[in-house]
């Protein structure tokens, strides 16, 4: 009897060596995919191959968060949705049993970072609460380095790399001319700015590109989903709007929506093609500088 049962725990216990053995090399694994997609600029697959990680090896360690970190800093970046992860992730971080034994000048790093977020934490905290109450303030607000009345010296400044582009005697046929109005059209733009108007040399109006997608073949889904979330925030903040809609050619629809305070105006529009392209643009504009 006794060596049955010696034999059993002899199993269990091999079996359970085996399995750790097998988790601890799946969680290396894991973390090589998540180094391999870091460098690439995939973040978002680097954090899910770090949480897969931490989840083989039943715990986190300094060495793969202070890679999520890292990733979800690149996220928060672009994105402030992510700026509550990385908070979170730094707090981990800084309470890890192993912290003691790890890189000092990573460490100091993660310091660094978290006393960075602080401030955008709580930035971002003022900005969701006057957001709603500020109307078109708000949303120009968004855009701090398309001020409108801004002189083209600034402009210039802010944007080196797009005015190489514009003065290159090759782009020509993108800049007009018109009673005082000098129009730039950005060429090709897929995300960003794609035109904007000077008179007298100060910004009076820009149009944006929030998304353009080439491949929306599935009924224009994607941009339908994207937009809705856009016009959304968009209602919240500035109030409803009644859409205007045009049929411009056969299979290609435009439905607009404006808002106007006093002179200014905010037009957001969704192109929709039946080839599968999606396009939604963004013109904020100030009469008053031209009047």
């Amino acid at each position: 009897m006794y060596k049955y049962i010696i034999v059993l725990l002899f199993c269990i216990f091999i079996n359970s060596k085996s399995f750790a053995q097998s988790s601890q090399v799946e969680a290396k694994a894991a973390y090589l995919l998540a180094e391999e997609s870091y460098g690439k600029g995939d973040m978002k697959s680097t954090v899910q191959y770090l949480d897969d990680a931490v989840s083989k090896l039943g715990g986190a360690n300094a060495k793969i968060l202070y890679l999520k970190i890292m990733a979800q800093r690149e996220l928060a970046n672009k994105d402030q949705a992510y700026l509550a992860g990385l908070d979170s992730t730094i707090t981990v971080f800084q309470k890890l049993p192993d912290l003691n034994t790890f890189n000092e000048d990573k460490v100091l790093e993660i310091a660094k970072i978290k006393i960075q977020l602080k401030k955008e934490i709580n930035q971002k905290k003022i900005d969701d609460e006057l957001r709603p109450r500020l109307g078109m303030k708000g949303i120009e607000r968004d855009y701090p380095d398309w001020h409108l009345g801004a002189p083209i010296s600034t402009l210039r400044e802010k944007h080196p790399d797009l005015f190489i582009l514009l003065d290159d005697k090759a782009n020509k046929r993108f800049i007009s001319k018109k009673n005082g109005i000098i129009y730039y059209e950005i060429p090709d733009q897929k995300n960003g700015v794609d035109h904007f108007g000077l008179y007298k040399d100060r910004l009076f109006e820009f149009e944006l590109v929030l998304y353009k997608y080439d491949d929306d073949k599935d009924g224009n889904k994607k941009g339908k989903e994207a937009f809705a979330k856009i016009l959304n925030d968009f209602k919240t903040r500035l109030g409803d709007a009644k859409p205007s809609l045009y049929d411009l050619v056969k299979g290609i629809h435009l439905e607009s929506f404006k808002w106007v305070e006093g002179a200014k105006s905010i037009e957001l529009r969704n192109l929709q093609n039946s080839d599968g392209h999606s396009t939604a643009f963004l013109m904020i504009k100030d009469l008053d500088l031209i009047y």
